[in-house]
């Protein structure tokens, strides 16, 4: 823990400590360490504009070459979609009317039996769902 006067030492330390913050706050609120988009920092495979978009906030670490953080990052704390969706999970929106922006996919992954059909479901399998427009939609 730093005392609030050492945490920055320099106005340009600031985004790197308000990054950690949100990402220590976030755990006090009981989000987890997110594991998506991890391309990002791993470069396996090459990442994407909508890779670095999506990267989550609540990340388990950063490029060693990262410092300061906006070397990396745009935005380094401003929510991702994933952010928003385990906030939501948590803390649903209740009766304000409001809807709900988020999705929420629930079932199993199963291994395949020897006659092709489902058999033993599976454990620790991470599914990644993204929205797609649809192709023959134009505007304008």
């Amino acid at each position: 823990m730093c005392l609030v006067s050492q945490c920055a030492l320099q106005s340009s330390q600031l985004t790197d400590v308000e990054c950690r913050l949100v990402r220590v706050l976030g755990s006090v609120l009981g989000l987890g360490w997110s594991q998506l988009n991890l391309n990002v920092i791993t470069g396996n495979p090459s990442a994407t504009p909508d890779d670095f978009a999506g990267l989550p906030v609540m990340r388990y670490m950063d490029s060693v070459n990262c410092i300061p953080i906006t070397l990396c990052y745009k935005n380094p704390y401003q929510l991702a979609p994933d952010d928003v969706a385990a906030l939501s999970r948590l803390y649903p929106a209740g009766t304000s009317g409001k809807s709900d922006p988020t999705a929420r996919i629930r079932g199993s992954v199963y291994f395949v039996n020897h006659f092709g059909g489902p058999g033993q479901p599976m454990q620790g399998v991470n599914v990644f769902a993204r929205w797609k427009t649809s192709m023959g939609a134009r505007l304008g």
